[in-house]
């Protein structure tokens, strides 16, 4: 009977049950705010096939990876894994492109795409049995998202006044889930969560520059846009417990970053 999908959910929201509750209030106010920056319009970029591509491919490489690696994993490392796996492109990812040399138009409708193909994943894994312990805010936090989009397509002078005040709130939604994280599962961090943590990145990047090259299309965009995962976002999905694998992603993910912005950098520089 512990095996089953509702009780581990229980359990796995038990043991942090406010945790997980401060988690998905954040989820919820992170994919408004992104819902916000991304008019309904944006996801017909979608119907463009080296879009569609550029979104999908890393999906299908990494809900693979992440199948895999469960095989080895606790089941903790196992949640953190999946939850990072069907989470949307970092949400940054525009900035990341402008920051890089990259077309933020591009990141940004890629990210818009990856915002749905997330949704959709993250219903079918976990209805699939997946035990997230942030699995009941998706719902919400879906709604939030389309709530938002639907805003920002009808009412544009008014999500502009409202912008700043998103920002603020995704920012203070940010820092809180890395809180939850650290506090969650910083005792639990493993060399196999390293490990899948940077496993999930080389992957992610790995298809969403071969999707580029296929297309001959913007590299630094479609890495940013489609190859990377929000760690944040994981982190609400798989609960502050089960939360290692995506903090080391986003360490991880920044550092990488910063170590590209450096160089970029340092080669603009005469002489």
């Amino acid at each position: 009977m512990s095996g089953s999908p509702s009780c581990s959910r229980r359990c796995g929201r038990s043991s942090a049950p406010d945790l997980d509750a401060i988690a998905d209030l954040a989820l919820i106010v992170l994919l408004f705010s992104a819902g916000a920056r991304t008019p309904l319009l944006a996801l017909l970029s979608l119907r463009r096939p080296r879009n569609l591509v550029a979104v999908v491919l890393p999906y299908l490489a990494l809900l693979g990876l992440a199948l895999v690696l469960s095989s080895y994993a606790d089941e903790r490392t196992r949640l953190g894994i999946l939850a990072l796996a069907a989470s949307p492109a970092e949400l940054a990812a525009p900035a990341f492109a402008g920051a890089l040399g990259g077309r933020m138009e591009t990141a940004g409708a890629l990210l818009a795409g990856t915002l749905v193909a997330s949704l959709i994943s993250l219903f079918a894994v976990g209805g699939g049995g997946a035990a997230f312990a942030g699995y009941g805010s998706i719902q919400s936090a879906a709604i939030a998202f389309l709530v938002a989009a639907t805003i920002a397509g009808a009412a544009p002078m008014l999500r502009d006044r409202i912008l700043p005040l998103l920002h603020r709130a995704s920012d203070a939604a940010l820092l809180a889930l890395i809180v939850v994280a650290i506090v969650g599962a910083l005792g639990a961090l493993t060399l196999s969560s390293v490990a899948a943590a940077l496993a999930v990145l080389v992957v992610g990047l790995g298809t969403a520059w071969l999707a580029a090259a296929l297309y001959r299309r913007d590299v630094v965009a479609t890495l940013a846009g489609a190859g990377t995962r929000d760690f944040a976002v994981a982190i609400a999905i798989a609960g502050a417990a089960s939360s290692a694998v995506p903090l080391v992603y986003g360490g991880l993910l920044a550092a990488t970053a910063a170590i590209a912005i450096v160089v970029r950098r340092r080669r603009r520089q005469p002489g």
